[in-house]
């Protein structure tokens, strides 16, 4: 158990790196000691913005340092798996941004070599940390929604051509490891099973209809939670300009609704009545980033390294990033089977 502040290594530093890099550098118990990229500039930039001496270009190199004690990986998806195992022979404990992996075989290679070397696992879920979703957990856990019957979540986003011409990775099996759902829509998948167990099983239907790509950009699952709750969840990025996320929540006593990260409808049932639930509906915190990446940044890393420094597991820890995978997996082999498909 450490006692002194957690030092931590960025890996890649593209889009979602600022938002790391700014959480790590407020911290209490945590600071950022060295960033990497293979482009340096992309590297020096980063670091000369948040005060960062260390610039490495390989990440091997970074990880030899005894001066780290955990890494925040940011790079491309297919990056992620080789990167946190290598990560952790060196002893490093590891934050990866979403999604985990893009297999549920890599997911397990991360978990396993993370126990192997006595290290935590944490995986950026950060919608998990929302006021929204804190809210409806609390609710669901004290039996304010009643059984759940049924679940809708839409991710009606948008990206050009451009967004995967720009970057040689995005678009590719594998690469990427996928399209919308991946990518885009992974966090709503998240939260439908945080909120409502294990999947037994899908039947999904995914094209590619306005992308030169590889990978889907549309997608429509229906999902059979354990619990019985049946859900509808569909997912594009073709719907310009892009429109706020869309998650709702059906019990035999009250009915939820979320747009974005903000609680927009919230119904309960008494005595047959329609009684609207008082919950403030905005956010609580700041937004790091892009305005679709929510609040949950801070609180999340903050989570991890409070985690690491306890010696024990975060809240989003390994497993809990595999599910969204092994769910993801069996709507591609649904997709193209065109039946239906059990989890495995």
């Amino acid at each position: 158990m450490l006692s002194r502040k957690l030092r931590f290594g960025l890996i890649g530093c593209g889009v979602i790196a600022p938002t790391h890099a700014t959480v790590l550098t407020r911290c209490e118990n945590a600071e950022l000691v060295a960033v990497c990229d293979t482009i340096e500039e992309r590297a020096q930039k980063l670091a000369a913005e948040f005060g960062v001496q260390e610039v490495y270009t390989d990440y091997q190199r970074m990880l030899e340092q005894e001066n780290i004690d955990a890494v925040s990986i940011c790079t491309p998806h297919y990056l992620h798996a080789p990167m946190c195992v290598a990560a952790a022979a060196c002893g490093k404990h590891v934050l990866v941004e979403k999604p985990m992996a893009i297999s549920q075989q890599d997911c397990q290679d991360m978990i396993d070599a993370c126990k192997r070397a006595g290290v935590r696992l944490g995986v950026c879920f950060q919608h998990r940390f929302n006021y929204s979703t804190r809210e409806i957990v609390q609710a669901v856990k004290t039996g304010q929604m009643g059984k759940l019957l049924f679940a809708a979540a839409q991710v009606y986003w948008y990206r050009s051509q451009e967004y995967y011409d720009g970057d040689a990775w995005r678009g590719y099996w594998a690469t990427e490891g996928g399209g919308v759902l991946i990518n885009q829509a992974i966090h709503s998948l998240d939260l439908l099973l945080h909120l409502l167990g294990p999947v037994d099983g899908v039947l999904a239907d995914v094209a590619t209809i306005n992308h030169d790509i590889e990978v889907e950009d549309v997608a429509t699952v229906v999902l059979h939670f354990s619990s019985g709750t049946r859900c509808v969840f569909s997912a594009t990025n073709c719907a310009f300009p892009g429109f706020a996320q869309r998650l709702e929540l059906f019990g035999d006593r009250a009915s939820v609704i979320v747009e974005g990260t903000q609680i927009k409808e919230w119904i309960k049932q008494e005595e047959g009545r329609a009684v609207k639930v008082d919950v403030a509906p905005g956010e609580c915190g700041e937004f790091l980033g892009k305005r679709y990446y929510g609040t949950g940044h801070a609180p999340l890393i903050e989570e991890f390294v409070d985690a690491v420094l306890a010696d024990r597991d975060p809240y989003v820890c390994g497993e809990e990033g595999k599910r969204a995978i092994q769910v993801i997996e069996a709507i591609y082999r649904s997709a193209r089977s065109g039946s239906y498909t059990r989890i495995i």
